[in-house]
């Protein structure tokens, strides 16, 4: 099991052991519908990136190239939401139980270089993708993933990020548009991934994920919504006082 700390219904993960699991994936026609509804609210895909090997669920990446009301690419997965995440009881009623990710990354972001450098954002997507699974868990606002196993680590040595924490999308939706609701009833819940720093982590877990996106929206404003590698930290003083 994933270890996690709770504050105000936000969960903070570091990773696991894995669970027993099948392989999920969504019926044809529903995984038309999602990559229907991407393109109506995010934009145009311009490319897929499919991956090969799927032994638990089949994370593909949809590329939303920038444009001039976007100036930056938008990355969002499709396969996460096939499977059914256990949600709290007393959450049940809110239609949590499914999600797919995005991550907002520059209009200069090489997505077609492997390298790692270019590749983690990539990477961050598809591992949180599966933690619901691993950990026999679940994701949703709030939450807050560590870049690595061993906690403070980060994501990738050009940078400093070290976690992430998932928000409603920016600039796409309003808080109560950020789902998709299949023919079936079931609600595909559509989740931000923002990197943040280990100190940034450290005070969401002290405090709440209100409370940090309040002092990141007022020192930064909407601006972490797509990655800077080297972005102001806004709890970089911050020494965990109550």
């Amino acid at each position: 099991m994933a270890d996690y700390s709770n504050k105000g219904n936000a969960n903070s993960y570091q990773y696991g052991g894995f669970s027993s699991y099948k392989t999920e994936v969504y019926e044809p026609e529903q995984l038309e519908a999602v990559c229907g509804f991407i393109e109506q609210q995010f934009g145009p895909v311009e490319n897929v990136f499919h991956e090969i090997a799927s032994p638990d669920i089949h994370v593909d990446l949809h590329i939303i190239g920038p444009s001039s009301q976007r100036p930056y690419y938008t990355v969002v997965t499709t396969g996460m939401g096939a499977h059914k995440m256990r949600i709290p009881r007393s959450l049940r009623s809110q239609q949590l139980e499914y999600a797919e990710l995005l991550i907002c990354l520059p209009p200069d972001w090489e997505l077609e270089n492997s390298s790692e450098q270019w590749y983690w954002p990539l990477r961050a997507l598809k591992v949180a993708a599966r933690l619901p699974i691993m950990a026999d868990t679940w994701l949703g606002w709030g939450h807050t993933i560590s870049a690595t196993p061993e906690m403070g680590e980060p994501f990738e040595q050009s940078t400093q990020l070290a976690a992430s924490i998932l928000t409603h999308p920016k600039s796409f939706l309003s808080d109560a548009q950020c789902y998709y609701t299949l023919p079936d009833g079931r609600r595909i819940n559509f989740y931000q991934m923002v990197p943040l720093y280990q100190q940034e982590l450290e005070y969401k877990i002290d405090k709440s994920a209100e409370s940090l996106c309040k002092r990141i929206s007022e020192q930064l404003g909407d601006a972490p919504f797509v990655v800077d590698i080297h972005r102001k930290n806004t709890c970089a003083d911050w020494e965990g006082e109550g």
